[in-house]
C-alpha cells in the first residue's frame, strides 16, 4: 500500500496544508474519546462473605491451691465463629 504523497510548488502551501490535516485528524480524534477510554470506570456490587471472628466467653474452672484445696474461678477463653458479612465492592467495568 502507498503512502499519499502531496507535492506543491511552494513550501509554505504544503506545510498549511499538512497542518490542516493535522488539525482535522485531532478534531475528529477528540469527538470520537469518551471518557471511559482514558480513565477506568468502576461500579460498586454488595457481595456477601465469611469472617472468622474470635468471641470472648467465660467458664467456671476448679484451681487448687498450694495446699490442695479446691477454688473456682472463672476464666476467659476464645471460640471462633464463622459469620456471613455483606460488603461493598469496587468492580471494573469494561
Amino acid at each position: 500500500m502507498k503512502a499519499l504523497v502531496l507535492k506543491f510548488a511552494c513550501p509554505l502551501r504544503s506545510l498549511m496544508l499538512t497542518a490542516a490535516l493535522a488539525i482535522a485528524s485531532l478534531g475528529m480524534a477528540s469527538t470520537t474519546l469518551q471518557a471511559s477510554d482514558c480513565c477506568p470506570t468502576y461500579r460498586y456490587e454488595w457481595v456477601q462473605r465469611v469472617e472468622c471472628r474470635e468471641v470472648p466467653y467465660t467458664v467456671c474452672v476448679t484451681r487448687y491451691d498450694h495446699c490442695g484445696r479446691a477454688y473456682q474461678v472463672d476464666a476467659v477463653r476464645y471460640r471462633t465463629e464463622h459469620v456471613s458479612v455483606w460488603r461493598q465492592i469496587r468492580v471494573r467495568v469494561y
